[in-house]
C-alpha cells in the first residue's frame, strides 16, 4: 500500500458519508462509484495509459469476487450510516 492510498482512504469514507446523506440511496451511490471507476480506466486506456495489463482468465474470477465484496462492504457501511437507531 502506498502513502497515497493511505491518505486517500479517510477522504473516500467521508465523501461516501456525505453522498449518502444528500442522496439516501446507498445502492445508487455504490453503483455510480463503480461505474465512474470503470470509466476512468477505459478513458485512460483510450489515451494510451497502460493502467491495466491484459485480462487473464486466472485473475478474472478472484478480481470479480473482490469487487463484489468491496461493493458489499461499501453498501453495508453506507446503509449503517443511514439507519436510525
Amino acid at each position: 500500500m502506498t502513502w497515497r492510498e493511505i491518505t486517500a482512504r479517510p477522504y473516500v469514507v467521508v465523501i461516501n458519508k456525505l453522498a449518502v446523506q444528500n442522496l439516501p440511496l446507498p445502492t445508487v451511490v455504490s453503483g455510480a462509484q463503480l461505474a465512474v471507476s470503470a470509466a476512468v480506466v477505459v478513458l485512460m486506456q483510450m489515451f494510451g495509459q497502460n493502467v491495466m495489463g491484459p485480462m487473464e482468465k486466472s485473475k478474472v474470477l478472484p478480481f470479480t469476487l473482490y469487487t463484489a465484496m468491496f461493493a458489499a462492504g461499501l453498501f453495508a457501511n453506507m446503509k449503517v450510516g443511514t439507519s436510525r437507531l
